[in-house]
């Protein structure tokens, strides 16, 4: 069994890393990121561009449902014009939206708390812990 383990950026590797069977496997790799081979279902990716404040800002947000207390896991991941990267993690007991954090070039150690609200599949909207709000358009991404 290989152990979950976290990429150059800081991420965690795709489920081929963290290989193990069971409820050993959900023990082991779930706490740690791991996904699809853990637990993991993808229920829907969209292509989101931010609009007002957050132009020019665009990439993928995902919704999985898990296997945990908070089943459903939303991740973004977003790059501005400058090239930055910037991730998005909000879990929830339901796909309205919750609580969950964004951080900037894989420093997770610096990230802001925001609340994330979900209009249909089209849209949502990021509030910060300092008030600032974010607006985003979604698609399905082609393919």
């Amino acid at each position: 069994m290989q152990p979950c383990s976290r990429d150059s950026r800081g991420s965690f590797d795709p489920p081929r890393r963290c290989r193990a069977g069971g409820l050993v496997a959900l023990a082991l790799c779930l706490p740690f990121g791991a996904s699809a081979a853990a637990g993991q279902e993808i229920l829907a990716v969209r292509a989101c561009t931010g609009v007002g404040e957050a132009s020019g800002i665009s990439g993928l947000l995902q919704l999985e449902r898990w296997i945990t207390s908070a089943p459903f896991r939303y991740y973004g991941r977003f790059q501005d014009a400058a090239g930055n990267l910037h991730e998005l993690e909000v879990r929830t007991a339901d796909t309205g939206g919750g609580v969950g954090s964004v951080w900037t070039n894989g420093m997770r150690h610096r990230e802001t708390h925001v609340h994330l609200a979900v209009a249909a599949d089209t849209a949502f909207v990021l509030r910060s812990e300092d008030g600032a709000v974010v607006s985003y358009r979604c698609t399905r991404p082609p393919g």
